[in-house]
Parts: structure tokens; sequence; C-alpha cells
């Protein structure tokens, strides 16, 4: 059987893609990385130092699935994650009236507001080190609308396949 070669097209972007893949790999470690290692002073995971975070920024609150939306995180860790902070006296559900909390907006205490001051400091500090150092705003700006328009292309890619996938099972 003879096996067919690859055009170096086809080489080019496996290469392109490795390259892409392998750094946006090391970034998402790195940035988990961070946050485990600014959270474990609070005895919290990167995530729900995040979570708590956003929160600030949502003077409402937010749901689970709101949240989960907006971090693109999944739900069930976002709710996984609701449980720990509520029991820790991090979040609270001031308009919950019923026995599911699921569709409650939660809100930071002022307890857990209070513990974030210094953690969204280090985080401020982090991200300037981070993301101004060598980069200048315009090609910020580019490198953020790229990986954004990446993301869209990439989810827009994985939906359709799920779809048809979906229509090949169905039909």
């Amino acid at each position: 059987m003879k096996v067919r070669s690859l055009s170096t097209k086809q080489v080019n972007l496996i290469k392109r893609f490795e390259i892409f893949s392998n750094n946006i790999s090391v970034v998402h470690r790195c940035i988990k990385q961070l946050k485990s290692e600014v959270m474990k002073r609070y005895s919290l995971t990167g995530s729900q130092g995040i979570y708590l975070a956003y929160l600030i920024l949502y003077k409402d609150g937010l749901t689970g699935s709101q949240l989960a939306e907006i971090v693109g995180a999944d739900k069930a860790e976002v709710s996984r994650a609701f449980k720990v902070l509520y029991d820790r006296g991090y979040i609270c559900y001031p308009d919950f009236h019923g026995t599911k909390r699921y569709n409650t907006p939660a809100m930071i205490t002022d307890e857990a507001r209070e513990m974030m001051v210094p953690v969204i400091d280090e985080i401020c500090r982090l991200i300037d080190e981070i993301s101004l150092t060598n980069i200048d705003e315009e090609h910020r700006t580019i490198m953020y609308r790229a990986l954004r328009t990446t993301a869209g292309n990439i989810k827009k890619c994985i939906d359709e396949k799920c779809e048809e996938e979906k229509n090949s099972t169905n039909g």
C-alpha cells in the first residue's frame, strides 16, 4: 500500500497549528499556576478566587450559570465552587427564598470583599507585569482581537461538527 505524502501547505499548517496550540497551552498552564499561587494563601483554588473577583464587579450578583458563561467555565465546576464559597461565608444569596439556589444570584460577602483587596492588588500587579512588558497597546489590542476571533472560529467549528454528528446519527 502506497502512503500519500503531505503537501508543503499541509506540513506548514500542521507546524503553525502546533506552535499556536503549544503556546496557548503554556499560557493556560502558567496563568492557572499563578492563580493557584496567589489563592493558596487563602486556602482557595485559583478558580474560586477568580469567581470572587468577578462577583466584586457585579453588585447585583451572578447566578452560577451567568458566571460560567462569563468566564468560560463548566457550570458544574462553578456550582461546586459556589458551595465551597458559601460554606466558608464568602458568598451569600440575599434573594434566596426557596429550596434550590440554582437560579439565585450569589453576592460576595463583606468579609470576602475585604479579603480580596490584597488579592486584586496582586492580580493587577501581575497583569501589569505580564501584559505590559514588551507589548505596546496596539499589538496587545491586535493579539486580543486575534485570540477572540480564533476562539470564536474554534467554537463555530466544534458546533458545526457536533451538529453534523447529531444529524448523521439521527438521519
